[in-house]
């Protein structure tokens, strides 16, 4: 159920960009991409594996693409495996080939008490904060090299990504409390 929430927004936060065309960074199991197209979006895919049959093979940190060439730019739970400093380097390329918008998940250590539940025909969540008392990697994320509370603090991802981009929404996901989304506006 997590997994389909964290769809639920990608789709509605690249949905409320209003594009015309999309570059997915990373194809994923291409459930976003499909339901894009379905709704008649101009979507094109990057990733590095072939294998995955992307429309386009390249690096995020050298894409194949003009200036400008897409609306907005998506990049779900993908960044994080790269060093920080290709992380910036990588929102440099963003930067380049989107016209408007670029909308990014980034994990974020799991430090929040999260519920969630309905009262009166209306949902309530919210969560409480608590302290990080270990601070090692995931686990199951050997392949990251940093995280959001895991290497890298919340406000040092915020100054980095206002280098190149007004913040316009930034949130955690609800029930899926591991993603944080972004939602970015070209300077």
């Amino acid at each position: 159920m997590k997994n389909f929430v964290s769809y639920y927004y990608q789709i509605n936060t690249v949905v409320s960009t209003n594009p015309k065309s999309i570059l997915e960074i990373g194809v994923g199991n291409k459930l976003l991409s499909t339901h894009l197209k379905n709704g008649n979006y101009i979507v094109k895919n990057l990733d590095l594996n072939p294998n995955l049959k992307p429309d386009f093979v390249g690096n995020v940190l050298k894409m194949p693409f003009k200036d400008n060439s897409f609306d907005t730019v998506c990049a779900f739970e993908i960044l994080e495996h790269l060093p920080l400093k290709d992380f910036k380097k990588a929102l440099l390329e963003i930067s380049r080939v989107t016209k408007k918008s670029v909308v990014l998940s980034l994990p974020i250590k799991k430090n929040v008490f999260f519920t969630y539940f309905g009262l009166l025909s209306r949902n309530i969540s919210f969560f409480i904060p608590i302290p990080l008392i270990f601070n090692s990697r995931c686990k199951k994320c050997k392949s990251h090299f940093w995280e959001i509370n895991n290497g890298v603090s919340l406000k040092e991802i915020k100054l980095i990504l206002e280098k190149h981009f007004k913040i316009k929404k930034a949130f955690r996901a609800d029930i899926n409390v591991y993603h944080y989304f972004f939602i970015l506006e070209k300077k």
